[in-house]
């Protein structure tokens, strides 16, 4: 089962890919494999599997990201059964070598890096940190997005402790246990000290903000109206791309689309780029 995918960073130079992949071993339980393939010729080839063997329960999400360290790092889930025992990686952030090969800044040996969400969403990487940016659900933790920084390895406790973020909005309260279906990060502002970000929570609304090295500042919800309710979603290098639903015609038939956004004096304006029936 398809889980994920991600580029290189470099992927312009490389042609790599690492996809997620779950596959079951016994009932409602499943191992993630990330295996790493190369682009040729507009195809994806030379499959490699280079992590194998991560439990999580079934139906559960295990996002994973590359940084621009040449690492893999993956959040994975706690398992979903009270009774069952929870493995050493339950609710833990994992970081891996390109290869495969854990890290030799590892404590002990372990891919074990930090403690991270129970119910993943997603999780992203912030070159300026560099830190990674973690969305989720913890039941003792009053935030559903929290930032863990990557830097002085060593002088770090283990395993460490994401920081929750705040943020400055009044439409919006991240200690209100605001669900995060769909997160993207964009480009860096001309000051260099703040990255775009967008994000639909699960009440279908879509938040536009910036993310700095204090916290999420200056988010507003972005109203869509007409166009639909927002599912996803994604940045490119035109703006940002926004999945969204209509409502049931008259012959009981879904629209769906895809919004492009893009600032225009000061303000995100939006268009119909593409339709799906």
């Amino acid at each position: 089962v398809f889980t994920g995918v991600a580029l290189d960073p470099a992927f312009d130079q490389t042609g790599t890919v690492f996809v997620g992949e779950a596959d079951s071993r016994r009932a409602g339980s499943n191992e993630l494999a990330i295996v790493r393939y190369r682009e040729r010729a507009g195809a994806l080839g030379e499959g490699a599997t280079v992590i194998a063997g991560i439990p999580m329960a079934d139906k559960s999400a295990a996002p994973f990201a590359l940084g621009a360290d040449g690492r893999v790092y993956v959040a994975v889930p706690d398992d979903e059964a009270p009774a069952a025992r929870p493995h050493a990686y339950a609710g833990r952030i994992l970081w891996f070598n390109a290869d495969g090969t854990v890290p030799a800044q590892s404590t002990a040996g372990s891919p074990i890096l930090a403690v991270g969400f129970n119910e993943p969403a997603g999780l992203h990487w912030v070159s300026s940190g560099p830190q990674l940016l973690m969305i989720g659900e913890r039941e003792t933790w009053p935030v559903s997005i929290a930032v863990l920084t990557l830097q002085d390895h060593a002088a770090a406790t283990w395993p460490r402790m994401p920081a929750g973020l705040r943020t400055s909005s009044s439409a919006l309260s991240l200690e209100q246990s605001v669900r995060i279906a769909s997160l993207a990060l964009g480009s860096r502002s001309e000051r260099g000290t703040e990255i775009e970000v967008m994000f639909v929570d699960e009440g279908a609304r879509l938040h536009y903000g910036a993310l700095t090295p204090t916290g999420l500042v200056s988010f507003g919800v972005i109203p869509l109206g007409e166009f639909g309710a927002p599912t996803g979603v994604a940045a490119g290098p035109l703006g940002w791309y926004v999945a969204v639903r209509r409502p049931p015609t008259d012959h009981a038939v879904s629209s769906f689309g895809i919004l492009q956004l893009r600032r225009e004096n000061a303000s995100t304006t939006g268009r119909s780029t593409n339709e799906l029936q």
